[in-house]
């Protein structure tokens, strides 16, 4: 079970994520300017997911689930 702050995190990661997909392609994007953007350390999203491919992963069944 996640808590709140884990929650909050995944999801700033996942907003910064959707926010450069709006701009470019995917293999564009680095695990740097994500964590740029939501401003976080890179260390924090290493805690959090492995590869952006992860992380892509799951938003997608997150999102499939709310289908």
């Amino acid at each position: 079970m996640e808590n709140r702050r884990s929650k909050m995190t995944k999801k700033l990661i996942k907003e910064a994520l959707i926010e450069l997909l709006s701009k470019e392609d995917l293999q564009h994007i680095s695990v740097k300017r994500i964590c740029e953007n939501a401003d976080l350390n890179r260390s924090t999203f290493y805690l959090h997911y492995e590869t952006i491919e992860e992380l892509l992963e799951e938003f997608t069944n997150e999102e499939m689930k709310q289908i």
